[in-house]
């Protein structure tokens, strides 16, 4: 991840601004380590601008453009957004304007790609989870597995991810999705679909 040593005396941190605190604590955070790493940097203090931004926005690309155009010149660096779905959006545009971006939340596999190599997460990712996830498969000598996910750009790269892991291991039998997590209906539908299937 870059550093703030070449930057102003005054550098800004754009934050993707959406309701939540912890982004104050990532400015902190930042703050704090790199006048801990970099002496010259004791005075600095980071000037926030917020680029409020609904999570299931579908205007985050759009927003992305016009952040990384000349909108926006005085940004360094950016902290957030949160949620896969727009970080996803934005993390490549981050690469393209070479200004780092710091996550608190998103945690999808298809952060550690190579488009996204100005993109830093303070969480580790789903694949650490994943990797454990197969390990007690294997541990417990399953050889077959039913997925139950999101039909979302999240849900859909962690079963890519799974189904990777998985291959010589165990099989991958049977995969339902639904439309949105907040939609109990259409889960209580699949699951209901899945133990009809399986019993």
């Amino acid at each position: 991840m870059n550093s703030f040593t070449s930057l102003p005396q005054s550098p800004t941190i754009c934050i993707y601004h959406t309701g939540n605190d912890w982004d104050h604590y990532l400015i902190f955070a930042i703050t704090e380590i790199n006048s801990g790493l970099y002496p010259s940097l004791n005075n600095v203090t980071f000037t926030p601008k917020y680029l409020y931004a609904d999570p299931y926005s579908p205007y985050v690309e759009g927003e992305a453009q016009s952040v990384f155009s000349t909108n926006y010149p005085t940004c360094h660096a950016f902290v957030g957004p949160a949620w896969t779905t727009q970080l996803s959006a934005v993390g490549e545009w981050a690469g393209l304007a070479h200004k780092p971006m710091v996550s608190g939340g998103a945690t999808s596999p298809i952060f550690a790609l190579d488009n996204y190599n100005y993109v830093s997460r303070t969480i580790p990712g789903e694949l650490n989870v994943l990797e454990a996830f197969v390990q007690l498969i294997v541990e417990y000598n399953l050889s077959k597995i039913n997925i139950v996910y999101a039909n979302d750009e999240y849900g859909v790269s962690v079963v890519e991810a799974l189904i990777e892991m998985s291959l010589g291991k165990f099989e991958v039998e049977l995969i339902r999705s639904f439309e949105s997590v907040e939609d109990v209906e259409s889960i209580q539908l699949v699951l209901d679909d899945l133990e009809a299937s399986i019993t």
